[in-house]
């Protein structure tokens, strides 16, 4: 069960840091080609076919997956219902799309080119607070807080969107500093807490040691890109995972 449910994005200032400068990480812009709203109900396809497999949210397991269902649906199943697509390339009368973490397949009679706008804000409880200058210029990073811990996302805004590099578990060690333990988990200095004793994106952002110490151990982070972009028109937020 979600804890509190708060997608908090900071982008860091430049930090001056005596003997420990860390280069930041390079983030990839977009690589799709464009953006498409769909019409509703929409099938998704594994392949360029109407035959082909459909994708569908199995909500069956505790927490929701997305599967390929070739026929009827069963149950616990329900069709995916997408809103707006960034898509790879045409192939004759189809798009090659993303759709979270799957490549889809989607057909161009019931899409609409949507021009992106520039994201300010990831929309209810998500708060955005952007530095325009320094080494660390729009460098940012998101904390989802679940049950057990949070999520931490770490990227960069760029052209308009919030490009996310890479993830890790994290929360809020009883220590005096920040550290990786066996596992990957980003355990941040006790002073970095908030009043829940959870991690502070607020007090995480204003501590050069902490933003020196997220720089140097991506490496050890896994790599899973996530572009979060929203299109004129419209208020919604919507996100894609492109794997490598």
């Amino acid at each position: 069960m979600i804890k509190k449910f708060a997608f908090i994005v900071a982008v860091f200032a430049a930090v001056a840091l005596k003997g420990m400068a860390q280069e930041p990480f390079a983030v990839k812009p977009a690589p799709f080609k464009k953006y498409v709203q769909l019409e509703k109900g929409v099938q998704l396809h594994k392949k360029p076919s109407a035959q082909s497999a459909r994708l569908a949210w199995d909500d069956s397991e505790e927490s929701s997956l997305l599967t390929w269902r070739k026929g009827k649906l069963r149950s616990g199943e329900m069709p995916v219902d997408a809103q707006v697509l960034p898509v790879w390339q045409e192939q004759g009368e189809w798009y090659k799309a993303q759709y979270y973490e799957k490549t889809v397949f989607v057909m161009k009679k019931y899409c609409t080119d949507v021009q992106l706008r520039p994201l300010k804000d990831l929309g209810d409880y998500q708060v955005v607070r952007v530095i325009p200058s320094g080494k660390y210029k729009d460098y940012c990073l998101s904390l989802t807080y679940i049950s057990g811990g949070c999520q931490l996302l770490l990227g960069k805004y760029v052209d308009g969107m919030f490009v996310f590099e890479y993830t890790a578990e994290c929360n809020a060690s009883h220590q005096g500093s920040n550290y990786m333990d066996a596992e990957g988990v980003v355990c941040f200095n006790k002073e970095l807490a908030d009043e829940d004793g959870d991690p502070s994106a607020d007090k995480i952002i204003n501590d050069a040691k902490t933003i020196a110490f997220l720089m140097s151990n991506v490496d050890n982070m896994p790599h899973h890109p996530l572009y979060v972009f929203g299109i004129e028109g419209d208020d919604h937020v919507y996100s894609s995972y492109v794997e490598e």
